[in-house]
């Protein structure tokens, strides 16, 4: 997640977002935009980037400079600076940090799979979203225990307030994972869905879909190769292999294989060419 601002030599500027495509054509997502004291939170497709807007966005790591640099018209250099005192706290925050970039990834995985499970009334699925809501209960409780550490050498108001909504967030994301379990409880007990919640998922921004690896062209190539996420703004959830194995939450160098049964969500418009990538046609 960075935050950036539109500067006059923006590509951005003055154009719409439905019109950027930004999703499918950089893999990142604008979660809000602060144009003066105003928020537009989820800003819809309609919403015009303005010079001075500051457009806090999501995506994978590596689209940063290119979406940095269509903001701003310059390069992207990430900040690595800051005084010994702030380059002391990173140190001693980063095992939390990693804890709670953990979580956030797996909650995000949870509730994706759970809408899975949910749609293509797999347990295998539901299953996984149950092994991952018992992980976050660890987690959390790992989480709690580093921050009264990390307590122990805090001196300052504003860092026990940091330390707090640390807790927060690791709070927050365990609430979610037991969301999307209870969410994935419905298929392990076999109860009817009512058509109102699954016309609600269909209707949805995103979408959660599955597609079998027909196209040779990525047969044997691994997921960073294909830079699916980038290029469509998918994000692979699982891969069901040819001999009924699941692989969760596929790391890069995740090879696909013919056959592969991939299930993913994203924005509605990335389908099409996810499709084109995936069969080897856009129909």
């Amino acid at each position: 997640m960075i935050n950036v601002r539109i500067k006059p030599s923006s590509e951005l500027r003055n154009k719409t977002l439905s019109g950027l495509r930004l999703e499918t054509e950089t893999g990142m997502s604008i979660l809000a935009i602060k144009r003066g004291s105003k928020w537009i939170y989820l800003p819809s497709g309609n919403e015009r980037l303005q010079e001075g807007d500051l457009v806090i966005t999501s995506g994978p790591t590596e689209c940063i400079p290119a979406f940095c640099k269509m903001a701003t018209g310059a390069e992207y250099r990430a900040d690595k600076g800051g005084d010994k005192e702030e380059k002391t706290k990173r140190r001693v925050t980063e095992k939390i940090a990693d804890c709670i970039a953990d979580m956030k990834n797996i909650s995000e995985l949870a509730v994706g799979l759970a809408y899975s499970a949910v749609l293509f009334e797999n347990r295998d699925i539901a299953e996984e979203v149950k092994d991952l809501e018992d992980s976050m209960d660890r987690m959390k409780d790992e989480v709690e225990v580093l921050v009264m550490k990390a307590a122990r050498s805090v001196t300052r108001r504003t860092n026990f307030d940091e330390l707090r909504g640390i807790l927060h967030v690791a709070i927050s994301s365990e609430t979610i994972s037991d969301a999307a379990y209870e969410i994935a409880d419905v298929v392990l007990r076999d109860i009817k869905l009512h058509p109102v919640f699954l016309a609600s998922i269909k209707e949805s921004d995103e979408v959660i879909l599955k597609m079998e690896v027909k196209n040779r062209d990525i047969f044997g190539k691994t997921l960073r190769d294909l830079k699916i996420e980038t290029r469509t703004g998918m994000f692979i959830l699982a891969i069901r292999r040819v001999d009924g194995k699941w692989v969760y939450n596929p790391a890069g160098d995740t090879v696909l294989k013919e056959s592969d049964l991939l299930i993913m969500r994203g924005p509605r418009e990335g389908e099409e060419k996810m499709r084109e990538i995936v069969v080897g046609s856009s129909r």
